[in-house]
Order: structure tokens, then sequence, then C-alpha cells
């Protein structure tokens, strides 16, 4: 195909192929600054972008650590309740029946000792109970139940459940 060209045409390109635009001779360093204007923006934002991952990073970790530590206490928690459940699965009918009867006595009547508690027995008994609900630290012995003040055994703590 020919390239047919309008007179009109001719006279337009022959004008703009004859016009020198003058560039000016700071021109390449006018480039220069702006592609290195650019470049530390570049920059500035991978910085900024390196600070939000690491920040993204340590929110993980964070997060990581807080349900490892809610994790194991639940962990160290259920131990417990199951160490418990053991224990009372382990009892005869009849001791469990005991336990209970004597822990709905204590229930309603209130907990009363033949004398007051030092404070050192106080601080002593709170130990003690935390230790049984936290680390299952049982006695190493069972509690001399007696029915009668008779069958008290002297140079043992005996429990007599009808004693007011």
């Amino acid at each position: 195909m020919k390239n047919i060209m309008l007179d009109e045409d001719k006279e337009i390109r022959n004008y703009f192929a004859n016009i020198v635009i003058p560039v000016p001779s700071n021109y390449d360093d006018f480039i220069q600054e702006k592609i290195s204007q650019a470049s530390e923006i570049n920059q500035q934002k991978a910085i900024s972008n390196i600070r939000v991952a690491r920040f993204k990073r340590a929110i993980i970790l964070v997060a990581a650590i807080i349900v490892f530590i809610v994790g194991s206490t639940t962990v160290v928690a259920a131990t417990g309740d199951s160490a418990h459940e053991t224990r009372m699965l382990k009892l005869s009918e009849e001791e469990t029946q005991r336990l209970l009867d004597n822990a709905d006595k204590v229930k309603k009547e209130g907990w009363q000792t033949s004398r007051t508690m030092t404070e050192t027995e106080k601080e002593r008994l709170n130990l003690l109970e935390k230790q049984y609900m936290e680390e299952v630290l049982l006695p190493q012995s069972s509690l001399v139940v007696v029915n009668d003040r008779s069958e008290i055994i002297k140079e043992k703590v005996c429990f007599y459940p009808n004693d007011n």
C-alpha cells in the first residue's frame, strides 16, 4: 500500500522536522536528581516495610508465647483435676460417702477447731491447701477417724466428727 499523505500533512511534518528544541545544559543533572529522589523514597519505603514486617513478627511471637503459657496452665490445671478425680475413684464407696458426709457437715457448720490457730498454723494450712489444689500434693497418710472418744490414739491426730 502506498503512503498517501496530504500536502498539509507534509508541510506539518517538514515544519517540525526543522525545529530544534533547546535542551538546558543542566537537564542531565535534573534527571539524575529526580532518579536519586525516587531512589531515596523507595529506600525509605523499603525500610518502613522492614519495620512493619519486624513488628508483625514480634506480635506473632508474643501471641504464640501467650498461647503457650495459657495452654501450659490449662494442661497443668487439667492434670490436677484428673489426679483428684483419680484419687476419688480409687476410694471405696463407703470411704467416698464418709468423705462427702464430713464435707457437707463442715459446709453446714463451718470450720471448727478446739483452739485458736496461730498465724504460723494458718499460713501452713493455706500453703497446704494451695499445694493440694494446684500441685495435687496429697497427705502421706490418712487422717484417723474415730466414732467414740475412747478410740482416740495418743500421739496421733484424730478426727472425731461428732465433737462440737
